[in-house]
């Protein structure tokens, strides 16, 4: 392998083992003419047909650290027209279910389809319009096992109605493997899709709604189909159909499942987005740094092996929620007369005037106090009451005085929606057992 720096696409030693044994068994059958080895070698081929997928880039934006555009078109497509690809899919998915406890073919299929837009510069030939999403472009269809691992994919013109989508899925399925026995559908697909299957001797059933169910409500099983959808549209070339083949995306499906399979093959993992951003910044004391790491959750980061740099700040955000409102209010930045290392990275709570309708928590006007007197208004934070019902201008919200401060001499003023909320030492104010707070941090899947 080259001394290139990697790419985050790239396979790993463990994951080129499971591709390499039938990369060069092609090899070996494909000699040249001349004699000539080839000047690349068949590894890096591979990473770039990988790297294509996730980026989207061009044939001629390749980078040029990795081989020559013409040498990876000239295997992409060969090992396109004599089904490489979808070998080296296969066995993947093979060695995938039998690690999962699972037989090599599935007996249970879930088919569904998937409208995408196609880029200016595609054929209008082999495109179309879906008349029901309204979308031009062309139909991805997919059949899946249980575990989302793709059987069979198809690609047709976004006007092809569903049946003609599931009639070639049934076909490549039966092809492939006779052990499928039964196969779920959604409503999009019609009697003639059943009619078809009975002569394939498979069941295909068609999953309805409920008609009392309201809203989203993921069906068991059938389900599955839309995570490999999902999955599918990490990778950027896959987004919109760039292709002016049909075969071409359809082999863009295989490759873009290889690397997923193989990943969970090895036991690899990838890094959730914010987990890469907090490793990528180099200053913990910026606002993005502290914005994502404070956004995953704890537990996520303690397993993960972060920089001596990062460390310190996961701590001390943990330390930070433990004490101050779950709220994604962004700390303010410094003004231009501060130098940056004054700012401070816990955020502040801006104090906003009520609006002009009057509310029993507006604020009175009252005169400032003395904090030498007021003792930094501990008095008048133990001994609040009951806010008065009515209600002043904005003109007497800015004096600086509460409603809910009995005494008329302190100028301690609180948001309208944070009054309620007593405060600690530090004028953060502490989550009230009375309130559900804002959803800020999310797991991964």
């Amino acid at each position: 392998m080259s001394m290139r720096k990697p790419y985050s696409s790239d396979v790993s030693d463990e994951q080129w083992l499971l591709v390499e044994p039938v990369i060069t068994a092609w090899k070996v059958a494909h000699p040249s003419v001349s004699g000539h080895q080839g000047r690349y070698a068949m590894r890096e081929i591979v990473n770039a047909i990988l790297y294509q997928n996730p980026s989207g880039c061009q044939w001629d934006l390749m980078p040029h650290d990795l081989p020559a555009a013409g040498a990876v078109k000239y295997y992409f497509y060969k090992w396109r027209d004599d089904g490489t690809d979808q070998t080296v899919h296969d066995l993947l998915r093979w060695q995938l279910r039998e690690k999962n406890l699972r037989l090599a073919d599935p007996s249970l299929i879930v088919m569904d389809t998937q409208s995408i837009h196609a880029a200016v510069g595609v054929p209008a030939g082999t495109t179309g319009k879906d008349a029901s999403k309204r979308v031009p472009g062309r139909k991805r269809c997919l059949a899946v096992d249980v575990s989302g691992l793709v059987v069979e994919a198809v690609v047709l013109p976004a006007s092809a109605h569903d049946n003609s989508a599931g009639i070639a899925l049934l076909d490549g399925v039966a092809i492939q493997c006779d052990t499928v026995k039964k196969a779920l559908v959604d409503q999009g697909f019609k009697k003639s899709v059943v009619d078809h299957g009975k002569n394939l001797g498979i069941d295909v059933e068609i999953v309805e709604r409920n008609p009392a169910d309201t809203g989203l409500v993921p069906q068991a099983k059938r389900w599955i189909v839309e995570q490999t959808n999902g999955i599918l549209l990490f990778y950027r070339r896959l987004v919109r159909d760039y292709e002016h083949r049909l075969a071409t995306a359809r082999s863009r499906v295989f490759w873009a499942m290889t690397p997923v399979m193989a990943r969970r093959l090895t036991g690899a993992t990838i890094d959730s987005w914010r987990i890469a951003r907090a490793i990528s910044r180099t200053s913990a004391t910026s606002w993005p740094t502290w914005k994502c790491v404070r956004a995953t959750s704890a537990s996520r980061l303690d397993s993960c092996a972060l920089p001596s740099r990062i460390s310190p700040l996961v701590s001390a955000n943990s330390t930070r929620r433990s004490r101050t409102c779950a709220s994604p209010a962004r700390p303010s930045w410094p003004s231009p007369g501060r130098s940056p290392s004054s700012r401070h990275p816990a955020p502040t709570y801006p104090i906003t005037p009520p609006t002009s309708r009057s509310s029993p928590h507006s604020p009175t006007p009252a005169a400032r106090c003395e904090p030498a007197t007021c003792a930094r208004h501990s008095t008048c934070r133990s001994s609040r009451s009951t806010p008065k019902a009515s209600g002043p201008s904005r003109s007497a919200w800015s004096s600086g005085a509460s409603s809910q401060n009995p005494n008329p001499a302190c100028s301690l003023s609180l948001a309208p929606d944070l009054r309620s909320t007593p405060l600690t030492s530090d004028l953060h104010p502490t989550p009230s057992p009375k309130r559900t707070l804002p959803r800020v941090l999310h797991s991964q899947n």
